[in-house]
């Protein structure tokens, strides 16, 4: 039978820790187990989420191209919820299955200390391993990346108000204006985090964090450019939650327990709309709302606009002169190619445009809507975890 990947190595450093595999026969049962669960693994290759046609390649293919701690890290976690999804669709089978993650662990362990003999992971696996993982390190730049694909294709469209914001539209017609906008959007974009030695709470933003580390744990470890480290907070909605004032001091409790308390500034305070407390002179948040993430992956961080994009196209809708433009011509041009004035036809709408020079270069002739584009930038964005930012729109 053929050797699993260092499979020798592996039975040396077995033999070598005598604490935890203290006779030949434990040596032999987790040497051998490695090879079963690699081949369970390698033969449930349809438990893993797959994006843009990028599939899994197989256990060892993995770890003879990674050339990295933090992506040995996170197709070892990804393995890990393999399996586990494997026990939640298969309870009888749960035994063997955990024993096999017990095997997965000791040869994760003994990789901490072996050279990377790859040269690299490229683009489109690391993002699909990261998707089935619980443990994913981003630097600043992977972020931006993320998030700027988001904001590109969070078009506003409704019949009902005068000025659209079909954003995939106008970074079709104008991509490089458009990117160049969507990046110095996501490098602005605020995070609220817990200093870990001052244990105070703030806020940074993308651009001067250095890396941002979703634990197993679900918590989120974020350093910044002069190595400071923060663990990530959301803002919250807890209908169950209440407020008291009670001898000089603010209270948030639920079901008889206090969640948060501050003392009641000398200035008076003011309550914003995410429950902060905010001293009325200093306008400084005294208290902040907040509670730690748990996530599972980057796609359970969503943006949260501090003024909602359709609320800006209302207020500043006598200046947005270009993008008034811009609906104007996708309502007509929408009518003439069949299709309705909404988000869900966009892509049928860039494609109808494709095909019709004329329209398109009409709409290019209109000329990018930097000014409006600006305006439109301006709305403060704020990290949340996803769940939390569902609950504050129900509410």
């Amino acid at each position: 039978m053929a050797k699993y990947y260092k499979e020798d190595e592996f039975e040396n450093w077995l033999e070598n820790d005598t604490v935890r595999w203290s006779d030949p026969k434990s040596v032999s049962s987790y040497k051998s187990g490695v090879r079963s669960m690699i081949i369970w693994v390698d033969a449930n290759k349809h438990l893993w989420k797959t994006t843009s046609g990028t599939l899994f390649l197989g256990f060892e293919d993995y770890l003879k191209i990674i050339d990295s701690d933090k992506d040995r890290e996170t197709f070892f976690s990804a393995v890990l919820n393999i399996i586990q999804k494997g026990i939640d669709k298969d309870p009888s089978n749960k035994t063997t299955l955990q024993n096999y993650k017990s095997y997965l662990c000791a040869y994760e362990d003994f990789f901490r200390d072996e050279a990377y003999p790859g040269s690299g992971l490229n683009t489109s696996q690391r993002k699909m391993l990261r998707q089935n993982s619980s443990c994913a390190t981003y630097s600043k730049d992977e972020l931006v990346r993320e998030f700027k694909g988001r904001v590109l294709s969070q078009d506003r469209i409704s019949t009902s108000k005068p000025i659209l914001f079909p954003i995939r539209l106008i970074a079709k017609l104008w991509n490089n204006e458009s990117e160049a906008w969507a990046k110095g959007i996501c490098e602005n974009i605020w995070v609220i985090v817990k200093n870990v030695q001052s244990l105070k709470i703030c806020e940074i933003q993308i651009k001067n964090i250095e890396t941002l580390r979703i634990e197993k744990s679900g918590e989120v470890i974020i350093k910044d450019t002069v190595n400071n480290e923060y663990t990530m907070y959301t803002s919250y909605s807890d209908p169950y939650e209440y407020m008291k004032i009670e001898c000089g001091q603010i209270h948030f409790i639920k079901k008889r327990t206090i969640v948060l308390e501050c003392a009641i500034p000398k200035n008076g305070y003011i309550i914003d709309k995410n429950k902060n407390i905010i001293d009325s002179k200093t306008k400084q948040i005294i208290m902040w709302h907040v509670k730690p993430v748990k996530i599972k992956s980057i796609g359970d961080i969503v943006i949260d606009h501090d003024i909602p994009i359709s609320q800006v196209l209302i207020d500043k809708k006598k200046i947005l002169s270009k993008l008034l433009v811009i609906s104007n011509s996708y309502r007509s041009l929408s009518s003439k190619y069949g299709l309705k004035v909404s988000a869900k036809e966009v892509n049928k709408f860039c494609k109808a445009l494709d095909r019709d020079g004329k329209s398109k270069a009409g709409l290019c002739v209109v000329g990018y809507p930097q000014n409006d584009m600006n305006l439109v930038g301006k709305c403060k964005l704020v990290l949340m975890e996803k769940d939390e930012n569902s609950k504050k729109s129900d509410n």
